[in-house]
């Protein structure tokens, strides 16, 4: 009696080190999201932060401008 069953080989080492660290990039990510809130507010903070080195910047550059008396 012959047995049609198909079974799966079980991962290889490498495998298994890859389906591991794709769990760990999950987990990781979600407990990011968790902490740091949704996309949209990453999104706010960052253009603000970057708001707030341009406006850096540009007084920078003003008063390397001005004259000196």
């Amino acid at each position: 009696m012959s047995s049609n069953l198909n079974i799966a080989a079980a991962p290889t080492q490498d495998e298994e080190v890859i389906i591991a660290n794709r769990e760990f990039i999950k987990s990781l990510r979600h407990r990011i999201e968790i902490k740091a809130g949704d996309n949209s507010s990453l999104l706010g903070t960052t253009a603000d932060g970057v708001q707030l080195l341009l406006f850096a910047f540009s007084n920078l550059i003003v008063s390397s401008i001005k004259p000196k008396h």
